[in-house]
């Protein structure tokens, strides 16, 4: 299937780059995700990493801790390799939080694993199973260090003491059991649930155990003599989580089709209940450090809660699948969760967003751009949202959330600060790179913007769009300041010539027009005619006396600036160019096409020098950007990652 069956549509925009190093490589190759290793080497390009493509695990994420100091996270879950007979691997994963990758796979238990915990200290990892038994392993290196047998059933759930002296499991059996962790003994077994336990917790003091069950109840435990304190009842529904509030004098229990509870620990009762949604598949909630805020998690969403106005403050939302567990990390700023789709994902608690660089788009990379610095890019995704990616680690520093559809093209002022984006929304955005706030919203193009470019200077910004015009605008105050006419349909590209004397555009009736923007007012367009089909992408070479564009056609042209005429003709491609991005240099060219392969060229020459199909990943490349000395280049897909190679220069 191709990028246009895939797609509405495919934002073809060709770079220019100027100035900068070359693309460090952040990953060995034995690193690479193994869809992509097949790609490396090719001739003699070499793929050097894979941005935004987390490691995820197949089936959905039952559980989910995070590390004390918060640079690790760990994730368990039920993983279908044989859906008729439901057989799973049986291991649970270490990640780590800067990069998304598995740095550790524990094996040992001999069924699906349900629980997993952090000690105190962070040096050691705990685990309960289908298969009854509770694990305990070095964090460090992954070795199991002590097998705890005592349930007769699945270990739904495990808790650590404060101290990290004792450990609590719960059990499909229906009981509890108090470990010593020292000696590995059952210190005493806590029985009264009429069905499964799904989760216990201890109190902060480490006295009190809580439970919640299958039965619709919950149970405080007094842990120096097993016996029930409180039994807590209201739910209508199996409980599916329970927590103490952080100062140990609440309790907070979450219901399938039920609403959150709130209950006073001393005298056993239900507090006035949040307004937190009720006609839902599963509920589960948290306090957040500060007892102020409560996270509950629902069908579709993650939601934050005020406690002392039950009112909703912030919702954690992606396209990522029903969210089937979280933690919530010490200092209460972040939030991690695991999806029914093998996904995890990092949230800000303060504003909602994702936050990390576990994951790149989701869906296409519609346009790269790179600083000119070269040490950061931005991306421009189909789901609405831009990142800022760092161009030596390849993780995601910043996402901009703001569009309320596609986004198509975007760039990055010569100074880096600033970012501007074009969007199926119709809009234009302005935004802070430092904060990723929107500065200013630019309206005016009627439908699809489809294209955008900063001036050299920064002052201006050029837009293209479906309602076939450019537009100019001024970039401090977010005016329009003059409106382009010339094409007979869609404007696809366009381009800044360095000085800012000239602009570029290519339509979808396969016209390319010179605009002189010097001149008082709007003139007439000096067209470079050539191409026999729509023309998808433009640039302008670094000294400004050549243009290069692609073309549906399935070729690629430079022309002379001064003359209009054509100096080079690039083909090879088995279908139309989407994208292409020329060296500062102006030696080497790189083409994306939508027949799955990226080609890298001799300028000069015309002749082509590698050749990556993309396609072999069952990935599609969508457009690219090229390091200023050729010696490295980007690479985005419509599965919403980064391919990052290496050229030797």
């Amino acid at each position: 299937m191709n990028a246009i069956t895939r797609l509405a549509y495919v934002s073809a925009t060709c770079l220019l780059l100027a100035g900068g190093p070359v693309f460090p490589s952040d990953r060995e190759p034995d690193a690479l995700p193994d869809r992509y290793r097949k790609l490396s080497p090719t001739k003699f390009t070499k793929l050097a990493a894979v941005w935004g493509a987390a490691e995820e695990v197949e089936g959905a994420i039952e559980a989910v801790a995070l590390s004390p100091d918060g640079k690790q996270a760990l994730a368990g879950s039920l993983i279908v390799r044989d859906e008729a007979k439901k057989n799973t691997d049986n291991t649970f994963t270490l990640h780590d939080l800067a990069t998304g990758r598995i740095v550790r796979t524990f094996k040992g238990h001999t069924s699906s694993v349900l629980s997993v915990a952090f000690s105190p200290d962070g040096k050691l990892v705990f685990s309960g199973s289908e298969d009854g038994t509770v694990r305990l392993w070095d964090a460090a290196t992954g070795k199991e260090l002590r097998t705890l047998r005592g349930h007769e059933m699945g270990v739904n759930s495990i808790a650590i003491s404060p101290d990290g002296k004792q450990a609590l499991s719960g059990s499909q059996d229906r009981n509890l059991i108090l470990w010593d962790l020292g000696s590995g003994k059952r210190v005493r077994t806590c029985k009264g649930h009429k069905s499964g336990v799904t989760q216990v917790a201890f109190s902060p003091d480490g006295k009190m155990g809580l439970s919640s069950s299958m039965d619709h109840t919950l149970r405080l435990w007094d842990l120096a003599t097993g016996k029930v304190i409180h039994k807590l009842t209201g739910h209508s529904a199996p409980v599916l989580n329970a927590v103490f509030s952080p100062d140990g004098k609440q309790v907070l229990s979450g219901a399938g089709e039920d609403a959150l509870r709130l209950w006073d620990v001393a005298r056993g009762k239900e507090l006035p209940a949040l307004n937190a949604p009720g006609e839902v598949d599963r509920v589960a909630a948290a306090f957040l450090p500060d007892g102020k805020r409560v996270l509950s998690a629902c069908t579709d969403d993650l939601r934050i809660w005020d406690m002392s106005t039950g009112a909703e403050v912030v919702t954690l939302a992606g396209p990522k699948g029903t969210p089937m567990s979280f933690a919530v990390s010490a200092d209460g700023k972040r939030v991690l969760s695991g999806h029914e789709g093998g996904t995890l994902a990092l949230w800000d608690t303060e504003t909602g967003a994702e936050v990390g660089g576990w994951r790149g788009h989701f869906g296409q990379v519609a346009a790269i751009a790179v600083a000119p610095g070269g040490q950061t890019a931005v991306s421009a995704g189909h789901d609405g949202k831009l990142r800022l990616w760092d161009t030596t680690t390849g993780r995601s520093l910043r996402v901009f959330a703001g569009h309320s559809a596609a986004v198509t093209a975007a760039a990055l002022a010569p100074d880096g600060k600033r970012v501007v984006s074009a969007s199926m929304d119709g809009a234009v955005k302005l935004w802070d790179a430092a904060t990723g706030k929107a500065l200013h919203t630019l309206t005016g193009h009627e439908g699809v913007v489809t294209s955008i470019a900063f001036s050299q200077d920064g002052k201006w910004i050029l837009s293209g769009g479906d309602d076939t015009t450019v537009k100019l605008w001024d970039a401090g105050t977010g005016k329009e300041l003059r409106t382009l006419a010339g094409h007979a349909e869609r404007v696809n590209a366009i381009a800044l010539s360095p000085d800012g004397k000239l602009a570029v555009s290519a339509g979808d009736d396969g016209s390319l027009n010179l605009w002189d923007l010097a001149a008082a007012k709007a003139t007439e367009p000096r067209a470079l005619a050539g191409h026999r089909r729509a023309i998808t992408c433009v640039a302008f070479s670094a000294d400004g006396k050549q243009v290069l564009s692609g073309s549906k056609d399935r070729t690629l042209r430079l022309w002379d600036v001064s003359s209009g005429k054509k100096r080079q003709t690039f083909v090879g491609h088995d279908n139309w160019v989407t994208a292409a991005a020329l060296s500062a240099d102006g030696k080497r060219l790189l083409s994306v096409s939508d027949d799955g392969s990226v080609k890298l060229w001799d300028a000069v020459e015309g002749e082509e020098l590698d050749h990556v199909a993309v396609s072999d990943s069952d990935d599609v490349p969508c457009c690219a950007a090229l390091a200023p000395d050729g010696g490295s280049f980007l690479v985005g897909t419509v599965d919403g990652v980064i391919l990052h190679f290496r050229v030797p220069r």
